[in-house]
């Protein structure tokens, strides 16, 4: 890729996030003019937004570990995430279709521990339930990087990495409900998804800064550049457990901006499921992340298949990581704005919304060019700023105290097959149509991608009425997403 195409691609890339925000701004000013009794400056706007963030400011030091922990693993994670597949085969030998499979067992394996560990973290707190997982992401992580043979690396890979990971998410899920209230939790959550895309932000060049300096192909005797983004990794790891061990308490925080002790509600795992699924929320919440999945998965193609149909595309300099990092870019760029201005607005209409423009987003790809894969970044992240954030928000509203653990991780149960299928489905459509360069069938595999996952934004509006719930509950302890949008002055429709 010459000069002149990287900085097409940044301006392209800099025009989107414009018009998305011109549009936006102008939508805004829109509702405002019709709807609104006052006129607000740019400034004053600023200012509403950052008064927004600013109720942050009464929350424990917990919450702002949790952003830098986030910050750490996400770092990790995503280093990790773009470059598995190549690593496995270029590494170990793998073809497409098997290590996108394993790619995709990995992912499901996180899945099915996720099931298992979410009554632990109900039963541990956050602190304990931290410490554990990252034990097991360093010595996963570590395991990996420094693996010569198939069986360790994969003992690694199928067993302590994905335990370690299973215990991420849902835990900080639950310590940012805990370390926040109503009048702060949105912007709590949407803080969350920026800092983890700062992360993504620099994995993505750094990723193609280590394969620019350090050589793709060695002997045994020397890292390749695969593991040492493994490596690096593993290193932010340790930092957090280190940062988790010394500074992290058991703690809540009040609406007054106290902070007292907090007593995990034990139970036996038996008592637990029998509690939940006793309740229409947990099913009504089931659906929702069921009809999701293939919203999700685009992002494991971004992972998994995407990297590889680049180079075969348009060459071994393609530059994956540094397209892979207009998502988040865009995503702290947006998620400030989309967060403070929608907060008002049931969580589920900015899932939906946020969903559709994700999963439309694939069929750009038919146009091979990378260029159409500039504008796929930039749909995708649009998509993403609106629904990710508020599902965060969505699965700590509607599960009960307590219990956040225990929902996050059962909500992970529909991706069991899920995560399995899209690594195989995604190199075995490598294989068919993009199995050498250059890729001229490439766009038929997008378009089947893109086909399977505009079921599920398709199926959200079929069956909206039932996940919304309806308005048959009127208290928090009954409904606590009704009690949600009442509080913020927002009606369920």
């Amino acid at each position: 890729m010459n000069t002149l195409e990287v900085v097409g691609l940044l301006l392209l890339s800099f025009l989107g996030i414009l018009v998305v925000l011109l549009a936006f701004a102008y939508a805004y000013e829109l509702a405002n003019h019709f709807f609104g009794d006052n006129k607000f400056s740019v400034r004053e706007q600023l200012e509403f937004i950052f008064s927004e963030f600013s109720t942050l400011k009464k929350a424990p030091r917990e919450l702002w570990i949790v952003y830098l922990l986030k910050f750490l693993e996400s770092y990790g994670c995503f280093s990790m995430s773009v470059i598995l597949t190549l690593f496995l085969s270029e590494e170990f030998g793998y073809s497409d279709s098997e290590a996108g499979l394993m790619f995709g067992t990995f992912g499901m394996l996180i899945s099915v521990y996720g099931i298992g560990v979410g009554f632990a973290i109900d039963n541990f707190g956050v602190k304990k339930s931290m410490m554990i997982g990252h034990i097991f992401l360093f010595i996963g992580r570590l395991g990996v990087a420094l693996s010569r043979s198939r069986i360790l690396m994969a003992t690694m890979l199928f067993t302590v990495l994905p335990f370690g990971k299973s215990m991420g998410i849902p835990v900080m899920m639950t310590g940012i409900r805990r370390y926040t209230d109503s009048s702060n939790r949105t912007p709590a959550f949407g803080l969350f998804y920026l800092v983890m895309n700062v992360a993504a932000l620099i994995a993505g060049p750094a990723v193609d800064a280590l394969r620019d300096f350090i050589p793709v192909h060695t002997d045994a005797s020397h890292f390749s550049a695969y593991r040492i983004v493994i490596l690096s990794g593993s290193a932010t790891t340790f930092l957090g457990l280190l940062i988790v061990t010394l500074f992290v308490r058991e703690v809540e925080a009040t609406k007054e901006g106290h902070v007292t002790e907090f007593q995990p509600k034990s139970g036996s795992p038996l008592q637990i499921v029998r509690e939940i699924i006793s309740e229409d929320r947990f099913w009504r919440f089931l659906t929702l992340v069921t009809l999701l999945i293939g919203v999700k998965l685009v992002f494991r193609h971004v992972d998994a298949t995407f990297p590889k149909w680049m180079i075969r595309s348009f060459g071994e300099d393609a530059p994956y990581g540094s397209v892979y990092a207009i998502n988040p870019f865009i995503i702290i760029t947006l998620v400030p704005f989309i967060t403070t201005y929608t907060k008002r607005i049931n969580p589920l209409i900015i899932i939906t919304i946020g969903a559709w423009i994700t999963a439309l987003s694939l069929f750009v790809l038919m146009w091979q060019s990378i260029y159409a894969s500039v504008i796929f970044i930039v749909m995708l992240s649009i998509g993403e700023a609106l629904w990710s954030p508020r599902l965060y928000e969505y699965t700590t509203i509607i599960s009960p105290k307590g219990r956040e653990g225990t929902y996050a991780s059962l909500s992970s149960a529909p991706y069991f097959m899920a995560k399995l299928g899209v690594g195989y489905v995604g190199g075995y459509l490598l294989e068919q149509f993009c199995s050498a360069s250059p890729c001229s069938q490439g766009w038929v595999m997008w378009l089947v991608i893109g086909l399977v996952t505009i079921l599920g934004p398709i199926g959200i509006l079929v069956f909206y009425s039932y996940i919304n719930g309806g308005v048959q509950h009127d208290s928090e302890e009954n409904d606590p997403l009704l009690a949600h949008n009442e509080k913020v002055g927002t009606k369920v429709v």
